[in-house]
């Protein structure tokens, strides 16, 4: 892969493909939830005796799954969802390729990217025109480490829903871990065009973090936070750029500014050690002295 031309723009392969799991989560499912990704693994569970409904029918086990996961409860979920994978294994109605996605979601929560990259390609044999089934894959072979095949999964997702935004972004981070700098932004832009002609502040943000133009970087990814605390955004995008800052400020040498970002990001997210590496790194680069953060 063309590494060379990534570490150029001042990113490393390991902090896009971080960002890119993030960003999945901006991505939607079918039933309309974000996908939630766990970046650190847990081990899965089923519900525990007596949670499961005494009579269970497929869309009652559907509904349920879907409370679980909208309480981040992706653990509960799959108990669930493994009932109701047997219950579908002869259904005609379609709700097969749902329950699938559903649990391929779930598995991708509890940090098992390949299970879930198998029941979502088992519900795009299904049903194979659903653009977020293609989206989940992406996000499962982002986790897998395979950003090449992430992008042609997004490219079937964009070929079947061409007007969906987001998706475009989610294949432009994964282009930036595979080097394809000129396909990036060929994306950011299509984005772009999508959002109204405009990018917003996060995106405007990213392409001048690539261009190392860090003081404009950390001034939109500083615009985006304020418009997100306006609004209702999920907290992973919140984080998200928070990151993004933190790794500005940290490339930019101020270093007290990216240990408090990195800090904030690990209030909401602690499991993120990625990101608690970061901290340890920018707090180890402090120097001596009066502090940065004055």
């Amino acid at each position: 892969m063309a590494w060379g031309r990534l570490r150029a723009a001042g990113l490393s392969p390991a902090v896009l493909l971080f960002t890119a799991s993030l960003l999945a989560a901006c991505a939607t499912a079918p039933g309309g939830e974000g996908l939630t990704l766990a970046l650190k693994p847990s081990a899965p569970s089923t519900p525990t005796a007596g949670t499961l409904p005494t009579i269970v029918s497929l869309p009652g086990l559907i509904a349920d799954a879907r409370k679980q996961m909208a309480l981040n409860a992706p653990r509960n979920a799959l108990g669930y969802l493994d009932t109701a994978v047997r219950l579908s294994a002869e259904d005609t109605s379609g709700q097969r390729a749902e329950v699938l996605s559903l649990r391929a979601e779930a598995l991708l929560a509890t940090g098992q990217p390949g299970r879930a990259l198998s029941d979502v390609d088992n519900a795009i044999a299904v049903k194979d025109d659903i653009a977020p089934y293609y989206v989940l894959r992406a996000a499962a072979l982002i986790e897998l480490k395979r950003p090449s095949d992430a992008v042609k999964a997004l490219d079937r997702a964009i070929a079947l829903t061409p007007d969906r935004a987001q998706y475009y972004m989610f294949r432009a981070v994964i282009h930036l871990v595979i080097g394809n700098t000129d396909s990036a932004l060929a994306d950011i832009g299509a984005y772009g065009i999508r959002q109204g002609g405009m990018l917003d502040a996060f995106q405007r943000g990213l392409v001048h973090h690539l261009e190392r133009d860090y003081d404009r970087a950390v001034r939109e990814y500083g615009a985006a936070l304020a418009d997100d605390a306006t609004v209702d955004i999920p907290t992973g995008r919140t984080a998200v750029t928070r990151l993004m800052r933190g790794l500005a400020y940290h490339q930019a040498g101020n270093y007290g500014l990216a240990e408090r970002d990195y800090g904030a990001v690990l209030a909401v997210r602690p499991g993120w050690d990625f990101v608690r590496t970061q901290r340890d790194r920018a707090r180890k680069s402090i120097p001596l002295g009066p502090n940065v953060d004055a």
